[in-house]
């Protein structure tokens, strides 16, 4: 799965590869019933579960699916859900990631 920036800077999947993703975070999210699905992609293109959160413990209000990056490392997908992507996105392997940054669709 490519992730882009556009010219804003907001990354971007596209359509195809978000209903591949999506299709296969629903299957772990329907064996944990619900909450946010954290997933890296495999060399294969496939997603591959690192992690779940409960919805009522993440806080994708605050715009993060879940508010501790640094404990995953860069390149790991959130999917919540309600359908939104986030990307943890900077830092390194060992201190995990910075930030947690929204993927939106590419039209």
């Amino acid at each position: 799965m490519d992730v882009m920036r556009n010219e804003a800077g907001l990354l971007l999947v596209t359509a195809e590869d978000y209903a591949r993703i999506k299709a296969q975070a629903g299957n772990m999210e329907r064996e944990q019933r619900g909450g946010a699905v954290l997933f890296e992609i495999g060399q294969d293109g496939k997603a591959i579960q690192v992690g779940w959160c409960h919805v009522q413990s993440c806080a994708v209000w605050t715009d993060y699916p879940v508010t501790s990056p640094y404990s995953w490392v860069p390149g790991t997908f959130a999917l919540a859900d309600n359908g939104d992507m986030w990307q943890a996105v900077e830092g390194d392997s060992y201190n995990g990631a910075k930030k947690w940054e929204y993927v939106g669709v590419q039209a």
